[in-house]
């Protein structure tokens, strides 16, 4: 048997999406369980392995009473909480191998109409042949037509007591929304690496082998936070009883992060012959282009979130750096078709070196006035350096530098001298090259300066304005003094195509910008989406309709409270 099928997880404890994995243990202590579930995520994300641990714990002997209590309403003499179900019984070793009857599977990509959905009522009129509850899922839930979206509705809203529905899908964003506000929602998202690293860990100690850290790691990157497809990858690779480095580099190729962090180390030094050389290489390597572009994005976000402390872990760039290049690299339509691979990625990146040589005249090294104080840099080798392993003695004002200078200022690796003589005319030819480089300026208006955000990105940004309610439950359910400041909040998409929420006032966007509640914020994006999305707070002039109140001398006592209450 496959490793992906024969270790799938059997227990609500070793589902390995934390979120889910809590989610679902507080609904086996609740007095009442939904009857309608939609569990949305990536694939490979373990939704039909929670769906089957549901269905064996629902008929699990041990669990009958509660689920009397439950589902048909029965007396129940004490409190009793369900519990995971016996893995070593035939009847769930028959579930979790998909043969029992008491959990029906039904792809609704191939049984997409109105009378597939007819059929399935019928089915469920009927009680189950074995245990209590039938478990119907419906994998790719999204590909129904709007027929039988409409013939379903009628079902998930009067389930038969016996039944419970599953709708899984990949595309939470197409299922109606009289269908999401029926169903208890579980989002599924991207295993994080060291969620991924456990699972893998998990598998190699019941197969009984051994594997280097470096080599799971880099069977971690090629999974892209997919259990099933990282469970896959390490059976293509454990051949012998050590899994080592060089084993997954010959089966799977290397892997392609150093390739793309040492060219944009070379565009920083504005090195043309070195970016050609690099990108050849990765020709050499015969890397996809669409694994590459998707690694390359991975990267560049990753490491705006991580700046941001949206997400842990130490960042590659700042958030300025990453975002800039992301801007960048979006103008340049990778994904559009050339005879030579990685042509766009190519001419692009020529084009930044180019355009920082014309604002330096053509040098390599960057001068700037920082008032006769030098800026020391260490000197390294062509490994991508990280902004806390450079030594900087003296910063030079930010907005004195336009924005590719700003990248090299954090990034180069030579070492910058200043020219005491010529401060003030320095520092004016950078206020010039900030005017006329800078992204944001409103003066240039041509199509270069047009930001698109990825399908990807602007899905995930729509997702949560159309689910903007269950996103302020989920602030709710873990901090109600954040959920107290959003209550007037007014939620968007701004021009890059970003979310954001408006505050009318001052003092909630403080409080809601605080460390503590931006990460947060982001944990709770992360529950609607599925995956990490920047959430901005702006301050917005509040509505002429409104009746606003100014309060001169605030009362003592009532700024004390409200202190207090945004602790």
């Amino acid at each position: 048997m496959a490793w992906h099928r024969k270790h799938r997880p059997h227990l609500v404890k070793e589902l390995h999406l934390t979120p889910v994995r809590e989610a679902l243990e507080k609904l086996m202590t609740k007095k009442t369980f939904p009857q309608v579930f939609l569990f949305a995520g990536p694939k490979g994300t373990g939704k039909t392995s929670a769906s089957r641990i549901l269905g064996a714990m629902l008929n699990d002997p041990k669990n009958e009473e509660v689920v009397d209590a439950l589902f048909f309403k029965k007396p129940l003499k004490k409190a009793k909480s369900l519990v995971d179900p016996d893995t070593d019984s035939d009847f769930s070793k028959r579930v979790y191998q998909g043969s029992s009857f008491v959990v029906q599977e039904m792809d609704a990509a191939s049984h997409r109409g109105i009378d597939d959905v007819r059929a399935l009522k019928e089915r469920a009129m009927l009680p189950p042949q074995e245990g209590k509850i039938t478990v119907y899922i419906l994998d790719e839930a999204h590909m129904l037509t709007t027929e039988a979206f409409n013939a379903l509705l009628k079902l998930l809203e009067e389930p038969p007591a016996h039944a419970l529905f599953i709708l899984a899908t990949t595309e939470l964003h197409k299922i109606p929304e009289t269908i999401v506000s029926r169903s208890r929602h579980i989002p599924f998202r991207k295993a994080t690496d060291e969620e991924l690293t456990l699972a893998l860990g998990s598998v190699l100690k019941k197969e009984k082998i051994e594997a280097d850290a470096d080599a799971i790691e880099a069977i971690v990157q090629r999974a892209d936070g997919s259990f099933r497809d990282g469970v896959k990858i390490l059976e293509s690779v454990a051949d012998d009883e050590k899994i080592v480095l060089e084993t997954v580099e010959k089966i799977l190729g290397k892997s392609v992060e150093p390739f793309l962090q040492d060219i944009l180390q070379l565009v920083f030094d504005k090195d043309s012959t070195g970016v050609s050389s690099g990108i050849n290489d990765l020709r050499q390597q015969k890397f996809s282009e669409k694994y590459v572009y998707k690694v390359l994005f991975s990267m560049l976000h990753k490491s705006l979130l991580q700046d941001l402390e949206v997400v842990e872990g130490k960042p590659l760039f700042t958030q300025k750096i990453a975002r800039f290049l992301i801007q960048e690299l979006l103008k340049a339509n990778l994904d559009a078709f050339s005879p030579i691979t990685f042509l766009s990625l190519e001419v692009k990146l020529l084009e930044l070196i180019e355009r920082a040589q014309q604002k330096s005249g053509g040098k390599t090294s960057l001068k700037t006035n920082t008032s006769k104080k030098k800026i020391s840099k260490q000197v390294v080798s062509s490994k991508m350096v990280n902004k806390a392993d450079v030594s900087v003695k003296e910063e030079a004002p930010i907005e004195e530098v336009d924005e590719f200078y700003a990248i090299e200022s954090e990034n180069l690796v030579s070492d910058i001298k200043i020219d005491e003589d010529n401060s003030e005319s320095l520092l004016k030819t950078n206020k010039n090259n900030l005017k006329d480089n800078l992204p944001e300026e409103k003066e240039e208006k041509d199509e270069e300066e047009v930001f698109h955000l990825t399908e990807e990105i602007q899905g995930l940004a729509k997702i949560l304005i159309e689910q903007w309610d269950r996103f302020l439950q989920v602030v709710q359910d873990k901090n109600p003094t954040v959920s107290a400041l959003l209550r007037s909040s007014k939620p968007s998409i701004n021009d890059t195509g970003m979310p954001e929420v408006s505050v009318y006032y001052q003092l909630h966007k403080e409080q809601l910008q605080q460390q503590k509640y931006m990460s947060l914020l982001g944990e709770c994006v992360k529950d609607i989406v599925g995956s990490s999305l920047p959430l901005q707070v702006v301050l917005q002039v509040a509505p002429v309709k409104a009746t606003l109140v100014e309060v001169e001398n605030p009362s003592p006592q009532l700024s004390q409270l409200a202190s207090e209450a945004l602790m």
